[in-house]
């Protein structure tokens, strides 16, 4: 089981086999190869058709693929099933839904912010709400959303996050504070914010 590293309450679904595809979509998506995730996602799928997680998942990888029309329909899906799932899953899949489907990112933060009281140490709420505040141009609080995205979760890969993070300080005209006062973690990609 820690070989696919998914919490059984992070992914309900009675099937092992579905288990593993999905896991190893997940590693996929946290590889940045959502193209090589969406055939993973598909076959949890094939082996559990109710699997809401997997499509859930697999919205997020078409949406970041840029195929809109697929990620709402597997979005969608998962909302559909949503009743069968964890109260985590649930609050992942109502929020993308609001988020991906529906467009109304209001509704999606207060999906959002009942799942950071709730989960405080996922990364993934206040990451959510950081995009979600950029787009709404409320910048001030989506740099709060990210450094408290970065804050849980350190270790990972977070060039999409830091992209977001200096696009939305550079939308708040912090250009010169963003380059005279980096953080370590901010070192290597100075070069990508003189471009800017």
């Amino acid at each position: 089981m820690k070989k696919f590293d998914t919490p059984l309450e992070h992914a309900t679904t009675p099937s092992l086999e579905a288990l593993q595809a999905y896991s190893l979509g997940w590693a996929m998506k946290g590889a940045y190869d959502d193209a090589a995730a969406v055939p993973l996602f598909q076959r949890a799928i094939g082996l559990d058709p109710k699997f809401a997680m997997s499509y859930a998942a697999l919205g997020q990888c078409y949406l970041n693929l840029g195929q809109d029309r697929l990620a709402t329909e597997n979005t969608r899906k998962a909302y559909e099933l949503r009743e069968q799932v964890s109260e985590r899953e649930q609050y992942y899949i109502e929020a993308h839904y609001y988020d991906i489907v529906t467009g109304d990112l209001e509704r999606a933060r207060q999906v959002y912010e009942p799942w950071q009281r709730t989960y405080p140490r996922d990364f993934i709420p206040p990451r959510s709400m950081g995009f979600d505040d950029a787009q709404l141009g409320q910048f001030d609080k989506a740099l709060v959303e990210e450094l408290n995205s970065l804050r849980l979760k350190p270790d990972g890969d977070h060039m999409p996050w830091w992209q977001a993070f200096i696009s939305t300080w550079v939308a708040r005209g912090k250009r010169g504070q963003l380059l005279t006062r980096p953080s370590n973690k901010a070192r290597p990609f100075r070069a990508a914010c003189l471009s800017l």
